[in-house]
């Protein structure tokens, strides 16, 4: 179960990161980045 937990909030943070750079502004894309890394404890 931990292992599927962990690969699905994996595909989640890609997803969303992957989205993010789409955006058109650099900057705020690379902010919510820096969210999304704390949010998902990829410090």
């Amino acid at each position: 179960m931990w292992v599927t937990a962990k690969r699905t909030d994996q595909e989640c943070y890609e997803l969303a990161v992957s989205r993010l750079r789409l955006h058109g502004d650099v900057r705020l894309a690379a902010q919510a980045e820096e969210l999304l890394n704390q949010a998902f404890d990829k410090t």
